[in-house]
């Protein structure tokens, strides 16, 4: 009788803890540091970083890490602006020129998004060190993506 009832609690503790999925380690990382965040269709967090000068700036982490020779890169992106690249040539050669000269630990990047063109902030992590730079990593990102933006207008923030 013994053996048969640690055996059903033994067969219910696997099954719970099978049942259980591992949260991914950004979420940890955010709630310890107290951002305000959500998630997309995609799972992706949409992470609001709020500024040190009264503006709040929106970074994006993408849910699916990318694998480059064996090893797990998880890659955030914070918009800045949008624009029409006919019409911005200029800008980009300096974001380009800039990415060489100037951007040590990230690089700014166009995208299509919604049919239009987003210049965004983009930072690449290695996964084994989410714990230690996410949280500099995601203000770094905002704080560069809201420059950009506060360039152009002092009082738009609308990313």
């Amino acid at each position: 009788m013994k053996v048969r009832v640690f055996l059903l609690l033994l067969l219910i503790s696997l099954s719970l803890l099978l049942g259980c999925k591992a949260r991914d380690p950004v979420e940890k990382i955010l709630k310890k540091h107290f951002f305000s965040y959500q998630r997309d269709e995609q799972q992706d967090w949409l992470v609001e970083v709020k500024l040190p000068h009264g503006r709040t700036q929106q970074v994006w982490v993408y849910h699916t890490p990318q694998e480059v020779e064996g090893i797990l890169i998880r890659e955030l992106i914070s918009p800045a602006m949008i624009i029409d690249p006919q019409e911005s040539a200029l800008l980009i050669a300096e974001l380009l020129k800039s990415n060489y000269q100037d951007e040590l630990w990230g690089n700014w990047a166009l995208l299509e998004e919604d049919q239009q063109q987003l210049v965004v902030y983009s930072i690449r992590l290695s996964e084994n060190n989410l714990k230690e730079h996410l949280s500099k990593a995601l203000y770094y990102c905002a704080l560069k993506a809201d420059e950009l933006e506060g360039q152009l207008d002092e009082s738009m923030d609308q990313f």
